[in-house]
Parts: structure tokens; sequence; C-alpha cells
């Protein structure tokens, strides 16, 4: 026998595709078989979740041929997930976190906006949770989720390796929102931050400081920007500062406009980035595109003599909370994402989507930019020896 909770599910997985357009009125619907492979239900269920979509008067289900979609089911499947929306008054949210990010604790960034998202889904009446998902059984966890109790689920710290599982998720109509990653052919609900506007503000910020010599120390994770773009989709922190950069003609004054810390695991402040740092050419302005690269600057003795902002100013993407407190640096100019905006906008697409509305444009959220004494003028050019 179906388990009722599954056919639940698979019922409104049947309801938000015909609301969604994917069997227009007076076509007919795949065969229960395939409609049981791609939902990865058994046949049985799937039939169940068939017969209630007949009895609600969207479908008519003919001897040993496909069900046909009625006229009007369209409204009246918006009608029905609008009716067991407002009935539902716990609904199962699942934080997919990546293996590479759990727990979340052990990631300040992480760590808050689980804890945001929790509290806005429980200010909706909607209950989440942290789901550890190791990307080797990323499929595997991505198929137990309907059979869980989960209604929805959001997931942060994406990587490449989980591309598999999202179209998994994506075929089987399952409602997924993804953190601030697009993914440019999979039209799957995605929440942003906007660092590229961020980043430019704050590059914009310190050119009129009289900075041109600037470097942005970012993770090659951030690197994403130029496809996406090209695609129409918005760009990360990289191609923001490299735009900017280029459209002020700035590149040329820049002797490091990048840094990339390469490969994981070696010193971040590696030969290459010394050589440039201990030339007359050095950088008058540092961007750490993530806070843990801040961090090993602060402690690194190498730069403890630093005068700051006299010498050098200093930026950072990410909260000023896990960055120590240095004699030589005031506290850091961060820039930093609004999570309860960031939260708030995922459980509304959670919301949406569990309503039938599928076809969502990305929403791209603004950071906040806190301006400390960490940024000053641009100092004046030290004579050098052959000078």
């Amino acid at each position: 026998m179906a388990r009722p909770r599954v056919v639940d599910r698979i019922a409104d997985c049947v309801l938000r595709d015909i609301h969604g357009g994917r069997w227009p009125p007076g076509t007919s619907i795949p065969a229960v078989r395939e409609l049981a492979g791609a939902y990865g239900v058994s046949t049985r269920t799937a039939m169940a979740a068939l017969k209630r979509a007949a009895d609600e008067g969207l479908l008519r289900i003919r001897s040993r041929r496909p069900p046909i979609v009625l006229p009007n089911a369209c409204r009246r499947a918006g009608e029905l997930l609008a009716e067991r929306a407002s009935l539902v008054s716990t609904r199962r949210i699942a934080i997919l976190v990546s293996d590479s990010h759990w727990p979340p604790p052990r990631n300040v960034f992480y760590a808050g906006l689980c804890e945001t998202i929790v509290q806005e889904a429980s200010r909706r009446h909607m209950q989440a949770r942290p789901v550890l998902w190791p990307a080797s059984q990323r499929l595997e966890v991505a198929k137990s989720l309907q059979h869980s109790g989960f209604a929805a689920a959001v997931f942060i710290g994406f990587s490449h390796s989980y591309l598999d599982a999202v179209y998994m998720l994506h075929e089987r109509r399952f409602p997924l929102v993804i953190f601030n990653r697009p993914l440019p052919g999979l039209f799957v609900s995605t929440v942003t931050i906007d660092d590229y506007t961020a980043v430019r503000s704050l590059a914009e910020h310190l050119t009129s400081l009289g900075h041109r010599n600037m470097c942005l120390v970012m993770n090659p994770a951030h690197m994403y920007g130029g496809h996406a773009v090209r695609q129409g989709f918005p760009g990360g922190r990289s191609f923001g500062w490299m735009e900017y950069l280029n459209e002020q003609r700035l590149l040329d004054e820049c002797s490091l406009p990048t840094h990339i810390p390469w490969p994981p695991g070696q010193p971040i402040y590696n030969r290459a980035f010394m050589k440039v740092w201990n030339s007359s050419e050095r950088p008058t302005a540092l961007v750490f595109g993530h806070s843990p690269y801040a961090r090993e600057f602060l402690l690194d003795p190498r730069f403890a003599g630093l005068d700051v902002p006299g010498e050098i100013s200093l930026a950072s993407f990410e909260s000023e909370r896990t960055l120590p407190c240095v004699p030589h640096c005031p506290h850091m100019t961060t820039i930093d994402m609004d999570h309860q905006r960031v939260a708030q906008c995922m459980i509304e697409m959670v919301e949406r989507n569990l309503s039938g509305k599928t076809d969502q444009p990305i929403i791209r959220t603004p950071m906040r930019i806190s301006l400390t004494e960490s940024i000053g003028a641009a100092p004046h050019p030290v004579a050098t020896d052959s000078e």
C-alpha cells in the first residue's frame, strides 16, 4: 500500500507541475511508470497521486491510456496549492549543508546563515533544521528527502560536485532554493548576495581616497562570475573588482590586481605575493575576499609592523567577529551580507515554490559596507635607493 504521507507530497508535485504549465490543458501526462521514475517513487504511489488529482478535478483517468489534463486545471491547481499552504501548520525544511562546511558552527559565515534561516522559518510556521549532505552520498540523501518528511530544502555551500543531485531534485520537482550560486541553464530558485555591486562600491571609495595600486585576495570559488555574466546572470566579487579596475584604467597601475592563494592548504601569502610586497610597487590597499585571508594576514609576523591605514588600507568580506584584535590595525572595514534579509528571501522563495510558483527570477540581496579607520588616504610614494 502506498504511504499516505508520500502520496501527499507526490500529489503536490503533480499540482505544481500542472500549475507551472508543464502539462497544459488538453494534453496527456506521462505514463504512470514514467512518472514514478521521474518522481522517484513506486508506480503504486504515483497512481494514487494521479487518482487524487483526478478526484480534485484536474485529470481525467483513461483506461490503458495516460490521463489527460482537464480545462481550468492550471487555475484549479493553483487554488488547491494555496489552500494546502494555508492549512498546513508546520512544514519541514531541510537546510542542506555540504560536508566541507559541516558542522555549521565551524564556519561563522554559514553558522549565522543557518541560525537565521531556522528563525525565519519558525516565524512563518515552518520547521527548518540543518542536514548533512556529504558529496559522496549526495544522490542517496537527495532521494531520501521526500521520504524523510521534508517538504522543501535550501542548499548552502554549493560546489559543482553536487550538480547531478541538484538536477535530480529539479527533475523530480522537489522544491529547492540554492544560496549564492546561479546555475545557467538550470532554473533552480536562487538567492544571491550582491558582492558584485559591493566590491565595486568599495573600489570606488578607495579610488576617491587616492588609491591606484590595489589588490583583491580572492577565493578561486569566487571566479564563476565571468561565465555567469555572459549568460545574463550577475557577476561576483572577482568579476566586479576586475571590471571596475579595467573601466577606470587602473590595471596598468596595479602591481597585483588579484592574488589567488593556490594550492589549498599552502601558505596564503606565498613567495609570489611577497616578491611584490617587498618591492617598491607594493599595493596601497588590500581587500580580502574571504575573512580567513584577513585573519592570516593580521596574525602573520611579517606584517606586524605595518601602520594601518598610514602605509596600507585594509578591508575584508564577511563579519569582523572572527578577526583578531592586533595593535597595528584598527577594527577592520567589512563587507557583510544581511543575514536577516537573505533568510527572509530564501523562505519566501520556498513558500512560492510550495504554492506552485517555480519560475522565479534570481533575487540579489544587497551587502552592507561598514567603513572604519582601517581605510585611509593613499600614502605618498616612498623613494627607493635607486631614485
